[in-house]
């Protein structure tokens, strides 16, 4: 008599789901940064338009200089010096962004897959879908004989 395979796949099923519910986001430094953000006003310091046209900022609160980058403006048609407009959480300052902070909410919040959770999700749904389809082939066989 054949000994039944244990039944794995539901914590497969379950491994897959956990590390999908892993890769949600819910950028609260961000959140906290739309709902109670003030501006100032920055400085363009350094300007890299070969690296994903990035630019950097520098901005002063309070005597303490902070300094941030930004993806979000037209390298091209900035300027070392320039001013630009800041916006930080007055809560935690260090959280700061050139991007209206809802906006950037929004962007940031949400499932963000990482290239290195692939298999983690994708290999338990294979191997659900392999003894599924392996539980469906011997069945089929038996109604055969």
């Amino acid at each position: 008599m054949r000994r039944a395979a244990p039944r794995i796949w539901p914590l497969l099923l379950v491994a897959a789901c956990a590390s999908l519910a892993a890769c949600y986001n819910d950028a609260p430094q961000y959140r906290n940064l739309a709902s109670r953000y003030k501006t100032v006003t920055g400085r363009l310091s350094l300007r890299q338009c070969g690296n994903h046209n990035t630019v950097f900022y520098t901005f002063q609160l309070e005597a303490q200089s902070y300094f941030g980058e930004s993806r979000e403006l037209d390298c091209s048609k900035a300027a070392v010096g320039d001013p630009v407009t800041v916006f930080y959480d007055p809560v935690h300052p260090e959280v700061h962004t050139l991007t209206e902070p809802r906006r950037l909410y929004e962007q940031e919040r949400g499932y963000h897959i990482p290239v290195w959770t692939l298999p983690a999700i994708f290999l338990p749904l294979l191997l659900i879908l392999r003894t599924l389809n392996g539980m469906r082939l011997r069945r089929s066989t038996r109604s055969a004989k």
